[in-house]
């Protein structure tokens, strides 16, 4: 059966790894998504560019860190390039979950993305944040 979630429908691909192969896994897809050590120009002024425009449209803009798995999350730490901190040099809001479900591997398809489940808790968690705001 296939899933728009990713695939093929299963268990959470965290949960059923043994944690020496979770670890290998995400220092994979760490070493895959952050070869080097600082963004690049063209990203930060790709991610400027975005905000200008945003801003120019009175459109309001919001970061958002997603949730990640305990693993990931631990290797992860604070290495990033930091479109965080580019948000909040433009006074722009960034709603932090990375660490709202470390100890939910179960809700987790692989080390950075939830699963279904998981992503639909995650949804009322997010979408709750939006209406305090208002």
């Amino acid at each position: 059966m296939f899933s728009k979630w990713g695939g093929g429908v299963s268990k959470s691909l965290c949960e059923d790894l043994p944690i020496e192969v979770q670890k290998k896994k995400s220092r994979g897809r760490f070493e895959n998504y952050f070869e080097k050590v600082i963004a690049s120009d063209k990203l930060t002024a790709a991610l400027q560019r975005i905000i200008s425009i945003f801003e120019s449209n009175n459109i309001e803009l919001i970061g958002v860190k997603f949730p990640l798995s305990e693993v990931y999350f631990e290797i992860l730490r604070n290495k990033s390039y930091h479109a965080d901190s580019l948000f909040l040099s433009n006074n722009l809001e960034v709603l932090d979950y990375e660490n709202l479900m470390v100890e939910r591997d179960s809700l987790f398809r692989n080390m950075d993305h939830l699963d279904k489940e998981g992503g639909e808790i995650f949804t009322d968690i997010l979408f709750d944040s939006f209406e305090n705001k208002l």
